[in-house]
This record gives C-alpha cells, sequence and structure tokens, in this order.
C-alpha cells in the first residue's frame, strides 16, 4: 500500500445506494480513476450490471460471468464503495468460516456496533462459494430480476483475499445491512461477491470508519423518479448478506 495524507485514512466514499441499486439505477456512473482516487480497497459494480469489482492494493477487477479482468481507468461504475483502508486491528487464525467470522471479530465490533467497518481476510480457502450477478438485458432491469440468472461458483483449495464493509442497520438505504463481502484470488484470476466459505491460516484485519461520504448521481435514471428504500428480506434475497 502506498502512503496517503493520514487524515484520508479509513474514510469511506461511496457512489449512489443501495436503494437505486435495487431499483436497477445501474447505467453510468462515476469513471473508475474517479473512484480510486478515493480510496485503494473496496467494492462495486459496473455499468449495466456486467460484473461487480473489487479494489484490492490499489487496483480494481471486474467479476463478470465471461472473465475476471482489471478495469480500464474509463470503465463506468453505478455503485462503488472504496477506503484507504489501514487496519487498527487484526488477529491470525487458524479457522474461520462464514457463519464465525462475526465471533472472530467480536472484540473490535463490541464497542463499534453502529460504526461503518471495513474487513480484510487473507488466508487458504478450504471451501468458497460466490456469484457473479447476469448483466441488464433492458434499463432498470433490477437486482431481483438478475439473480434468476446469476452465476453460481464453488471452489476448493483455493488462496485469496475477502474485503468488504459491515454496514450498520441504521443504514440500510444506503448500503446492504451487515457484511458485504467480495473475494479474489491470489492470482486475480477468479472472484465474486461472497456467498459462504470456510477459510483456514487466515489472518482477519479491521478498521472503524469514522467518516462516511455519499455521492448521488445528478443522471436522469436516478433522478427521473422517486427511489424508495428497499425491503429487508429483497436486499438480503439479492446480497446474500452475512
Amino acid at each position: 500500500m502506498g502512503s496517503i495524507d493520514i487524515n484520508n485514512m479509513n474514510k469511506l466514499y461511496q457512489y449512489s445506494t443501495i436503494s437505486a441499486f435495487m431499483q436497477g439505477v445501474c447505467k453510468g456512473g462515476k469513471e473508475t480513476w474517479q473512484v480510486l482516487s478515493r480510496g485503494d480497497h473496496g467494492l462495486g459494480t459496473v455499468s449495466g450490471l456486467t460484473g461487480e469489482i473489487m479494489i484490492i492494493d490499489g487496483d480494481a477487477y471486474q467479476f463478470s460471468s465471461e472473465q475476471t479482468r482489471k478495469l480500464e481507468d474509463s470503465d463506468a461504475l453505478p455503485f462503488a464503495m472504496t477506503t484507504y483502508f489501514r487496519p487498527v486491528w487484526e488477529t491470525f487464525v487458524p479457522h474461520v468460516t462464514s457463519d464465525s467470522l462475526s465471533r472472530r471479530l467480536i472484540e473490535f465490533l463490541s464497542p463499534r456496533q453502529n460504526c461503518f467497518v471495513s474487513i480484510r481476510l487473507d488466508g487458504f480457502f478450504e471451501h468458497i462459494t460466490f456469484r457473479i450477478i447476469a448483466a441488464q438485458e433492458k434499463d432498470h432491469e433490477t437486482p431481483l430480476e438478475l439473480i434468476q440468472r446469476q452465476k453460481m461458483s464453488d471452489h476448493v483449495g483455493i488462496r485469496g483475499t475477502i474485503f468488504g464493509f459491515r454496514t450498520p442497520r441504521f443504514a440500510s438505504a444506503f448500503s446492504p445491512a451487515g457484511y458485504h463481502l467480495h473475494f479474489i484470488s491470489e492470482d486475480r484470476t477468479l472472484g465474486g461477491h461472497v456467498l459462504n466459505f470456510h477459510a483456514s491460516s487466515a489472518t482477519i484485519s479491521a478498521s472503524a470508519i469514522d467518516e462516511y461520504n455519499v455521492e448521488l448521481p445528478q443522471s436522469p435514471g436516478f433522478n427521473g423518479f422517486p427511489i424508495d428504500p428497499p425491503k429487508e428480506e429483497e436486499v438480503k434475497t439479492v446480497e446474500g448478506t452475512l
């Protein structure tokens, strides 16, 4: 990780909202270089939902049904969350699963129950399941419709990294409440939106977010109709929130 101004560490920048995303507002957006100027770790989606993304160590990767590729600076991102990740807490664990992650983090999370938290997990994945959402075939096609065509991937015995955020419940109209995690393999050839995992010899690192900045799109697609908060059960169906 490169050096940055200490005042920019562990701030969360977000473009658009989960409410807009859930209503299919997924065209255009910030260019990749603009998002990378606000952080070196993060996640998001590509215009038209032609894939989800993960930002890791300053590089942005797209997971699509066809390939994993490094994003071009000009690629548009209709939804993105990014931070200059500098962990303030770290632990090594022999085993951790999607079900036990909160217990592993309890020491860090207990005094920070209403904070956004950024989380990174590096390890050997005995098993991991992730998904790649299908692309939109028409304007405002919603993620709830797209998951009917999503691609599921199961992998065993692979090294890689999970990164993402834990969002407090009060902010659920902006970001999925709970854990929102993406995975990328060590060789950067595959990855996706994490649904469950079992990792061994893992290092978990985390930081609390002390500043949360949301930039709202000014496009006709975003401002052309009222956007309502998403229903919790629909977000869980789409995001598989851990």
